[in-house]
């Protein structure tokens, strides 16, 4: 509790932890052995990305799933459409991932 009060007192606290909001991004996400898709639920900005044949097989279909979780996400930081105040949720077929 200290460390969260000293954070408080010299950053201050969004009041957005605080409270309720709603997703500002929605993702939703799938994979397969043969390549990775999502789309941005709100934008309809969707990707797709096929896995070359030497790729196929070699991870299991969880770590799949994280990484287009995780693509979803990126796809919309590098275009610097996520910033500080955002609240993302990525959805997956996949509940291990």
């Amino acid at each position: 509790m200290q460390k969260f009060l000293i954070i408080a007192a010299n950053k201050g606290v969004s009041l957005n932890t605080l409270s309720f909001r709603s997703p500002t991004h929605i993702y939703r996400s799938d994979a397969s052995l043969h390549g990775l898709g999502g789309y941005n639920l709100l934008t309809g900005k969707a990707w797709r990305f096929e896995l070359s044949i030497h790729l196929m097989n070699r991870k299991s279909l969880n770590s799949l799933e994280f990484i287009a979780i995780l693509l979803s996400i990126w796809i919309d930081y590098v275009n610097n459409k996520i910033t500080a105040e955002s609240w993302i949720l990525s959805q997956s077929d996949s509940t291990a991932a």
